[in-house]
């Protein structure tokens, strides 16, 4: 007959699993995907699309070429417009395909509009690396109509 192991040695075992592993989450993991979040908006105004796309994470890119994944965020910046502000609404830290993983849920402003921005990063050797990145508007109507899309 198996020993069942109690669950409190079980969470032991996990907790000690977790900090001999490095998975438990790090205040500083949290502050540099803040960081990067002020970067993609800063990339996003400017345009610097390329960067954003070549400095995420490899499966980020592998979901299509540079080319659509470029064109759909230009395509976005000029429905959009400008990046005006965000309002961090969660942040859920958990793992993913063995890297850590942190996800921020924004509700942002834009010249033209509101959204809901979701941002994944994935911890690759100590640096947040984007591995997803949603934008949803805030109403079925979008964002107000811009001539220049």
């Amino acid at each position: 007959m198996k020993k069942q192991v109690p669950g409190i040695i079980r969470m032991a075992l996990l907790l000690g699993s977790c900090i001999l592993t490095n998975c438990a989450p790090k205040e500083d993991d949290v502050r540099t995907s803040q960081a990067e979040v002020d970067l993609f908006h800063k990339r996003w105004n400017n345009e610097y699309f390329s960067a954003v796309y070549n400095d995420a994470h490899p499966d980020f890119r592998a979901v299509r070429p540079s080319q659509t994944t470029i064109g759909v965020l230009q395509h976005n910046r000029r429905y959009y417009g400008n990046f005006k502000s965000a309002k961090q609404q969660n942040v859920n830290i958990g793992s993913e395909r063995s890297a850590k993983a942190i996800t921020f849920t924004y509700e942002s402003t834009y010249e033209h509009g509101k959204a809901t921005e979701v941002f994944t990063f994935w911890m690759t050797n100590g640096k947040p690396l984007l591995a997803r990145y949603h934008m949803t508007p805030e109403t079925a109507d979008g964002a107000k109509p811009n001539r220049n899309r």
